[in-house]
């Protein structure tokens, strides 16, 4: 391998890693809500406001690495919506009903 594709591959490697940090961090902190019983108004706001402050990373980033590194954040971030929202509820209240 190149010195060249080494470097590509570890920038999409990173760029991959970066988006399965944001879902991960995503996934803790809105179930969590969910289970504290957040109302959907309030959870979708604090995702909003999570989406814009990590554009605004975007426009700080000091090179492409960086900006392909948010890009993917906010991407994961736009999977996080009402039908999430309902996905998570529902697999809670499936949980409560097995146990």
């Amino acid at each position: 391998m190149t010195k060249l594709s080494q470097k590509k591959q570890m920038h999409e490697d990173a760029v991959l890693v970066s988006g399965s940090i944001t879902h991960s961090i995503m996934n803790n902190m809105v179930e969590a809500m969910v289970r504290a019983n957040v109302p959907d108004k309030n959870i979708l706001d604090a995702i909003a406001i999570t989406t814009k402050r990590v554009q605004l990373l975007e426009r700080m980033a000091p090179n492409n690495l960086a900006k392909d590194m948010t890009t993917e954040s906010v991407d994961w971030l736009g999977y996080y919506g009402q039908t999430w929202l309902n996905e998570c509820r529902f697999e809670i209240e499936q949980e409560k009903d097995a146990a």
